[in-house]
C-alpha cells in the first residue's frame, strides 16, 4: 500500500474546505447541560456561629443564692482594747469594731427572642432552618448569658471623643456602656449624666441629668467615669480608689454600690497600679507588686483575669526561663473553665506564683487620652471575697397567644436576675494602662 499517496489524498481534502479540521469545531453549536440550567442552592438546618460565645469570667466566679438580705456589712477597723497590761493595772476600756453596710440591689438582665407564625412555618419545609423558634431559643439563651458576662466586665473609665449636646456627644469606647448607666464628667459634676441611647458603632449618645432635665454638653477630652450602672456592677467598677489620674482632663471619681468616697487603701477601695493615664509595656514586676499588696491585705490570690494580649506578654516574658527548668504540660480547671495548657516551670504559663491564669477576651482595656484603646487590665482576685448572687435564676417566658401577642408571633424572654458582689474591696488589686 502506497502510503504517501493516502497522506497526499488525506491533505487535499482537507485543503479544500476553508477552516480545515479546526474549523468544523469552532463552527460547532453545542450546548450541553450546566449547574446553572437547574441548581439552586440549599442550606443545611444547622446554623454555626461565627461569634466568640466564651464566658468564662462568668464560670469563674461562684454563684450563691442571694438570701433574705439586701445588703451586706463589712468590718473596717479592729476593736481598739486590745493592748498589754501590767500585774496590777485596770482592764481596758471596752472598744468595738467599726462596720460598713454595703447595698446594691439585684439587677436584672433581659434578651427576647420571637418568630412570626409564617416563618415558623415556611422553617420547617425544604431549604428552611427547621424549628425556627428552636433556633432563636438556642441562641437567645447564649447572647442572653454573654450578656451577663459582659456586663460584669465593662471599663470604668472612659473618655469624651466629640463635644456636644444629646444626640451630639459622644464617648470613646461606646461598647463599654448601656441605656441606663449613668456616669460623672467635670462638666456634670452635680448630677451626673443618664444615658438613653447609645449608637455603638460612632459613639453617639442621648443623656440627660437622672431627673429627666437636660445635662451640660459634653466636653472632648474629658474623663467620663461610672455613677451607677442599670445592669450588673463591673469588676471594673469594683476595684476601683478614689483620686487616680486617668486619661481625660478633670475627671471624677468612680462610685459603686452605694460607696460615693472611696479614697485609697480604704476598706472600699481596690489596689489599683496606673500610671497616670499613659500606656507602659507589661511587666511581671506590676504582677508581683499586685500580688503583694492583696496579701498585704489578708488575701490569697486565687485568679489572674487577663486579656489575650497581655496573655501573650506574660508568656514572652517567661520564655528565658524554660530553658533552666524542668517542663512537663499541664492545665489548670477552675469553675468549669480550663486554661490553655502551660509549661511546668519555675514560673509557670498556666499559672504565676501559684495563681491560676485566665485569659478572657470581654476584659476590658484602658482608654488613652487620643481615645484609643490599649491593652486588657489584668485583674489579681481573691474570688473567696467576690460572688455572683443570683435573686432569680434564669427563667423563660413565651407566649403564643395572637391575641395577648397582639399579631400572629411567637414572642420568648429570658431573664436573670443577680449582682456581682464583693465583700472586700482591699483583697482585690488590678493593673491598668498597659500596651
Amino acid at each position: 500500500m502506497d502510503y504517501s499517496q493516502t497522506v497526499l489524498e488525506f491533505i487535499q481534502r482537507s485543503t479544500s474546505r476553508p477552516f480545515g479540521l479546526a474549523g468544523e469545531y469552532l463552527l460547532k453549536a453545542d450546548d450541553p447541560l450546566q449547574v446553572s440550567d437547574f441548581w439552586n442552592a440549599t442550606y443545611g438546618d444547622k446554623v454555626w456561629d461565627a461569634l466568640n460565645s466564651e464566658r468564662k469570667f462568668f464560670n469563674l466566679i461562684r454563684h450563691n443564692d442571694w438570701g433574705n438580705v439586701v445588703g451586706w456589712r463589712i468590718r473596717s477597723t479592729r476593736n481598739p482594747s486590745s493592748a498589754p497590761k501590767g500585774e496590777n493595772d485596770t482592764i481596758p476600756d471596752v472598744g468595738s469594731q467599726t462596720y460598713q453596710s454595703v447595698y446594691s440591689l439585684p439587677r436584672q438582665v433581659l434578651t427576647s427572642v420571637g418568630s412570626t407564625e409564617l416563618a415558623q412555618w415556611i422553617s420547617s419545609k425544604e431549604g428552611g432552618i427547621g424549628d425556627a423558634m428552636a433556633k432563636e431559643l438556642q441562641f437567645g439563651e447564649i447572647d442572653h448569658i454573654k450578656e451577663v458576662q459582659q456586663e460584669m466586665l465593662l471599663s470604668a473609665v472612659d473618655i469624651v471623643k466629640t463635644s456636644g449636646a444629646t444626640t451630639v456627644g459622644a464617648l470613646a469606647t461606646p461598647t463599654q456602656w448601656r441605656v441606663g448607666d449613668q456616669f460623672w464628667t467635670n462638666s456634670n459634676s452635680a448630677e451626673g449624666v443618664l444615658i438613653t441611647a447609645i449608637n455603638n458603632t460612632t459613639g453617639v449618645i442621648s443623656f440627660t441629668q437622672p431627673d429627666g432635665t437636660a445635662a451640660a454638653d459634653l466636653v472632648d477630652g474629658e474623663a467620663v467615669t461610672v455613677k451607677s450602672r442599670q445592669g450588673l456592677t463591673s469588676l471594673d467598677d469594683i476595684v476601683e480608689a478614689d483620686g487616680r489620674t486617668v486619661a481625660g482632663a478633670s475627671n471624677q471619681n468612680v462610685d459603686v454600690y452605694n460607696q460615693t468616697t472611696r479614697t485609697a487603701l480604704a476598706w472600699n477601695a481596690g489596689n489599683v497600679f496606673d500610671n497616670d493615664g499613659t500606656g507602659r509595656d507589661f511587666d511581671t514586676d506590676l504582677v508581683d507588686e499586685a500580688i503583694e499588696r492583696t496579701r498585704l491585705y489578708g488575701g490569697e490570690p486565687d485568679l489572674i483575669l487577663l486579656g489575650t494580649d497581655q496573655q501573650r506578654h506574660f508568656k514572652q516574658s517567661l520564655q528565658a526561663q524554660r530553658r533552666y527548668m524542668e517542663t512537663g504540660d499541664f492545665v489548670v480547671k477552675r469553675g468549669g473553665e480550663s486554661n490553655l495548657p502551660g509549661q511546668r516551670a519555675g514560673f509557670q504559663i498556666s499559672t504565676y506564683d501559684g495563681v491560676a491564669v485566665f485569659a478572657d477576651v470581654d476584659t476590658p482595656k484602658t482608654v488613652d487620652a487620643a481615645n484609643a484603646a490599649m491593652g486588657t487590665n489584668i485583674y489579681v482576685l481573691d474570688t473567696r471575697w467576690i460572688e455572683i448572687g443570683v435573686a432569680f435564676t434564669t427563667e423563660y417566658f413565651e407566649q403564643r397567644d395572637p391575641i395577648i401577642v397582639g399579631r400572629l408571633a411567637i414572642f420568648g424572654l429570658f431573664r436573670t436576675t443577680m449582682e456581682l458582689k464583693c465583700y472586700d474591696f482591699r483583697k482585690q488589686s488590678k493593673i491598668v494602662d498597659l500596651n
